[in-house]
């Protein structure tokens, strides 16, 4: 192994080994974190995301797989830009979805 994070939540290292620690959302953010066969009313913060917008069926919708394919690479380009610029690194979370 070569001390990179493999997603645990952990602190990982860069290719100049540099240990920057890393936040998985999914684990420090209660909203994230759903409790099986219980019903609960969240806070949830104020918070930014990354989001298409659009109508129709996601499953044949060529539009909603060529925006998907467009925002990846901008969640990840934002995700190396913070931990090159602010050495904050993180998970980028799960794809979410509302559709209508």
């Amino acid at each position: 192994m070569d001390g990179r994070d493999s997603g645990n939540g952990r602190a990982g290292q860069d290719a100049k080994g540099d240990r920057t620690p890393k936040v998985d959302f999914k684990k420090t953010l209660d909203a994230y974190r759903a409790e099986r066969d219980t019903f609960r009313i969240l806070d949830v913060p104020t918070t930014r995301y990354l989001m298409i917008d659009g109508r129709g069926d996601p499953n044949t919708s060529p539009s909603y797989a060529e925006a998907i394919q467009a925002l990846y690479p901008a969640a990840y380009e934002l995700k190396f830009a913070s931990k090159r610029e602010l050495g904050r690194d993180y998970v980028v979370p799960p794809r979410q979805a509302c559709t209508r």
